[in-house]
């Protein structure tokens, strides 16, 4: 009796032995998750896609035409961000459009940032028009539409097994969001007790039905971001990572952007640029008026050139690898795939055309490398 339970011991120590060097080598043959934890965040605003895809746009890499969504993940792109209008006059930005497109996204492998504007159109610090279902709120009754609209939103992405691993309670909201309810004038505001009460009444929903997702509040600039934080932070508003609008003809160089993140760092909390852009050229793709068109929107040492698109890129990641090895960093490019898409002549297109990271022939630039790492 003595011999057989040793005998049968050992089998079962054998046989446990096999079953973890099994379990160790199917561990390491699972891919490595993108954008957690050490991971940089290598993202794209793709919201002008499916607009591309109903004008019959097609893109390219070396030359070879290919799905847009496949040209990006082979160059490392990890993250797909998207934005959603509450009630917009056309399909662009609906939630129709984004559950469509989200479930592509995830689909094909891709994280899901979801920049939620909570507005009929584009919100930014000059303009966070308030929807139009819901004009006739009071300040109370406001709080509740936000929390039923966020938690039907996230419902919707739920069912289709496409929930967000980022969601932005508004964006770029230097000056807060639904106006003039949520409005900020200063750091003083005392306003920013409703700005919050906003902000919570839609992230308790959001970590409710999602809890892993992370929040991202969204300020556009480098100047006064350090305070708007410190505010934020203050008013203990219950965010994860901190999202920053960079665009330098606007924004600051390439110095003004490393001294902001370095300010931003004491914050330990992980930083995105939410939206950044570079032109690979100054001429245009078609008749439509261009944002960056002139030499002095340019940084000095950086041409608008497929190299100093790239260069650009290299640049950001340089500024962005954080101090604290256990924070996430990434950098999201905005429209990179907002071509011209109406005709040659067409006055009413892309404004956009020259900072995609595709060229006035739709083939992939350097740039696309410099963001995804390959």
């Amino acid at each position: 009796m003595e011999n057989w339970s040793k005998r049968s011991i050992f089998s079962v120590l054998f046989i446990i032995g096999i079953a973890s060097i099994i379990l160790g080598a199917c561990k390491k043959s699972e891919p490595k998750d993108t954008g957690t934890i050490n991971e940089p965040i290598r993202a794209m605003d793709l919201s002008f896609a499916p607009l591309m895809e109903s004008y019959g746009v097609s893109y390219k890499d070396n030359n070879k035409i290919m799905p847009l969504l496949q040209i990006c993940k082979n160059h490392g792109i990890n993250t797909i961000r998207i934005r959603l209008w509450h009630s917009p006059i056309s399909n662009g930005s609906s939630l129709n459009e984004v559950l469509s497109f989200a479930k592509q996204c995830k689909t094909a492998g891709f994280k899901f940032y979801l920049d939620l504007h909570y507005s009929d159109t584009w919100a930014d610090p000059g303009k966070q028009t308030l929807p139009s279902a819901w004009q006739a709120c009071t300040r109370l009754s406001l709080l509740d539409s936000v929390s039923q609209y966020t938690e039907n939103v996230l419902f919707q992405f739920k069912n289709q097994n496409c929930l967000p691993e980022y969601i932005q309670i508004g964006n770029e909201v230097n000056q807060g969001m639904l106006w003039n309810f949520g409005k900020l004038s200063n750091f003083n505001d005392t306003n920013w007790n409703y700005f919050k009460a906003i902000q919570e009444a839609a992230i308790a929903k959001i970590k409710t039905l999602s809890p892993s997702t992370k929040i991202i509040l969204h300020y556009a600039g480098l100047q006064g971001a350090y305070g708007y934080y410190t505010k934020a932070q203050q008013m203990q508003i219950p965010f994860d990572l901190l999202g920053i609008s960079y665009y330098p003809w606007w924004h600051g160089d390439l110095t003004d952007l490393k001294n902001c993140i370095t300010q931003l760092n004491q914050f330990s909390k992980p930083i995105i640029l939410a939206e950044t852009a570079y032109p690979f050229t100054l001429n245009w793709n078609d008749w439509t008026n261009n944002i960056v068109g002139t030499s002095n929107q340019l940084l000095p040492s950086l041409p608008a050139s497929a190299l100093g698109q790239s260069n650009f890129i290299d640049s950001l990641w340089k500024i962005m690898n954080p101090t604290n090895q256990n924070q996430t960093y990434g950098i999201c490019y905005w429209a990179p795939e907002y071509v011209a898409y109406k005709g040659a002549q067409d006055t009413s297109a892309s404004p956009w055309e020259n900072l995609c990271l595709f060229d006035f022939q739709n083939n992939a630039c350097m740039g696309i490398k410099a963001l995804g790492g390959k």
